[in-house]
């Protein structure tokens, strides 16, 4: 019986259909990487922003870093000898507990200071901030000179806002020089607003300008410490 019979292919037709196989599977690899990239290109800013969000901003690094010996931390308004010092006396207790807690500086007993100015404030008053140091046993004072301490009344509210400044300086008790800073002998100044707030139960005179020293306590302990900045 007689038929066409299909021509045989040669050797060298089948590599190059493999190859064409090889090809499509390669481009069809690549088309599925492209199209999965695509979502990520686009949205390339989230992606960037939450790395930076994990990583976070750099530390902020310390302005001075006391030596580790006996610090006296001492607050009043010099400007002002019959001020009441109980806004000093809060931010000595508050700025003392900060210190403490992120290892500034051990603290010099500070009682015999601190009965001396409740006890004989004429007295205290003739006494240069090395003189106070030495009396407590400390090799370094951290002096803070505070001004414009006190809450304000909103008119027609019952409306309170703290607020409070300071110079502040770290002098050495041996020979009363300051140590830091060193281009400002006065002190490095410091303020601290609080937010408006209105009076109620638990919200006073005393409760904001005791949040106020708090706030202030915290900004002079970081300028001594490294700390995060969302912190």
């Amino acid at each position: 019986m007689s038929g066409i019979m299909s021509k045989p292919q040669s050797g060298c037709q089948q590599p190059q259909a493999r190859a064409c196989r090889r090809t499509s599977l390669g481009l069809g690899l690549l088309t599925c990487g492209f199209i999965f990239l695509i979502p990520l290109l686009l949205s390339g800013c989230n992606v960037i922003g939450a790395v930076a969000q994990v990583v976070g901003p750099p530390d902020v690094q310390p302005l001075y870093v006391p030596e580790q010996t006996p610090m006296l931390v001492l607050a009043e308004d010099y400007s002002d000898p019959s001020a009441s010092t109980v806004d000093a006396e809060q931010l000595e207790r508050f700025l003392t507990e900060e210190l403490l807690a992120h290892g500034v500086a051990p603290i010099a007993e500070c009682e015999k200071v601190y009965t001396l100015r409740a006890a004989q404030p004429q007295e205290y008053r003739t006494k240069s901030i090395d003189q106070l140091g030495r009396l407590a046993g400390a090799a370094q004072v951290l002096y803070i000179n505070l001004h414009a301490g006190g809450t304000y009344v909103g008119q027609g509210a019952e409306v309170y806002q703290g607020r409070a400044s300071a110079l502040v300086r770290v002098v050495d008790a041996e020979t009363g020089q300051t140590l830091w800073p060193t281009d400002a002998p006065e002190g490095f100044a410091l303020g601290q607003d609080s937010r408006l707030v209105r009076a109620r139960p638990g919200v006073t005179d005393a409760t904001v300008r005791r949040d106020v020293q708090r706030a202030l306590a915290d900004q002079i302990a970081k300028l001594f410490y490294k700390y995060k900045p969302d912190s």
